[in-house]
């Protein structure tokens, strides 16, 4: 799909460091966490190259990442609201997916997660973003590759 193609080759160029910048270490620290534990549980992309997912916290969260001019953004129905490990979960689970050459699909403006993902958001308050730490121990082989880029 040409949407999925442009998406992929968007998030593609992140380095380890701008996800850190966006969300700190300690929510990119337990955003890999949450990959690794395979919490997202469902994932797509959407016409307007964003990524949309539900992921299994303390309860079902919804969560919408937008890379914009190389800078990373995000809502999420968890009580942060934004900028969140959720988020960081699922652009590690896509570059993953892609990495391993699996299709992820590219949904409309009307699809459930969508909703979801924003409905929790419009009523949300904004909460202090985690603080930044070390770089947290990464495990797998994708991610040494991947931060190595920087």
């Amino acid at each position: 799909m040409q949407e999925e193609s442009k998406n992929a080759r968007t998030f593609k160029e992140l380095k380890w460091s701008d996800l850190q910048d966006w969300a700190g270490g300690k929510a990119t620290a337990k955003g890999i966490k949450y990959q690794e534990e395979k919490r997202v549980k469902e994932l797509k992309c959407t016409s307007s190259c964003s990524l949309v997912a539900r992921v299994e916290g303390t309860i079902e969260y919804f969560t919408e990442v937008s890379l914009k001019n190389g800078k990373l953004s995000s809502i999420c129905t968890c009580p942060v609201g934004h900028d969140c490990k959720h988020g960081v979960a699922a652009v590690l689970e896509y570059l993953d997916l892609i990495e391993q050459g699996e299709d992820v699909p590219v949904v409309t403006e009307e699809d459930i997660l969508i909703k979801r993902s924003r409905r929790g958001f419009a009523g949300a308050g904004v909460s202090e973003a985690y603080e930044a730490e070390a770089s947290p121990r990464i495990s797998r082989n994708i991610w040494k590759s991947w931060k190595n880029r920087n």
